[in-house]
């Protein structure tokens, strides 16, 4: 950490080497982890701690400030156990892996190396970034995926439509004039019977 502070550096992400999962056996989640805080409200309070400690408040103060600035109930409780730990000696990182899985566990970690580096102010602000960034991605991915969905409701309406109505009322005009349907009208209209059966 020394060696890394010295050249200026700033670490943001760990991992362990290994090689990298393929594309679709990825978890993807809209939404936080089971049992983490929001991704609003952790953001809001790594922004909060940031300009506390940049103002020049301890960080037990900073903590208490962020508590007070809360309106989640779980974001209080998780705060107010991270207030007590910290009281108790316990370093940050320690205190905020103590209020369970409120907290991811790379922010934990972001945490952790931001104490021992002394940068915390700056590592604090780097959360709430990626935090915002993350946000701001989620909300892109959600909005892409709405127009999919408009499209496919709408094509399973018309599909319906041409099924259950469409083919059954055409079907008498091709038997009035003694010719066979098309080979398409036939079978939509055999599937409109078997899903009216």
């Amino acid at each position: 950490l020394d060696q890394i502070a010295r050249r200026g550096l700033t670490p943001i992400d760990l991992q362990a080497n290994r090689a990298a999962e393929v594309w679709w056996k990825r978890d993807i989640s809209l939404s936080a982890a089971g049992g983490t805080l929001k991704p609003s409200e952790l953001e809001r309070f790594f922004f909060t701690l940031s300009a506390m400690l940049r103002a020049g408040f301890s960080l037990p103060r900073a903590i208490s400030f962020c508590e007070k600035q809360c309106r989640d109930f779980r974001t209080t409780r998780a705060i107010g156990t991270v207030k007590e730990e910290l009281e108790n000696g316990a370093p940050l990182g320690q205190a905020m892996r103590s209020a369970g899985a409120a907290f991811p566990e790379r922010f934990i970690s972001l945490v952790a190396t931001g104490e021992a580096a002394n940068q915390l102010e700056a590592l604090a602000t780097q959360a709430a970034m990626l935090l915002a960034s993350e946000t701001r991605l989620r909300r892109e991915l959600r909005a892409s995926l709405i127009y999919p969905a408009i499209l496919l409701a709408m094509s399973t309406l018309v599909m319906g439509v041409i099924i259950f109505y469409l083919a059954p009322t055409l079907l008498p005009v091709f038997s009035a004039a003694g010719a066979n349907p098309p080979k398409l009208l036939s079978f939509l209209a055999a599937t409109s019977q078997a899903l009216t059966a």
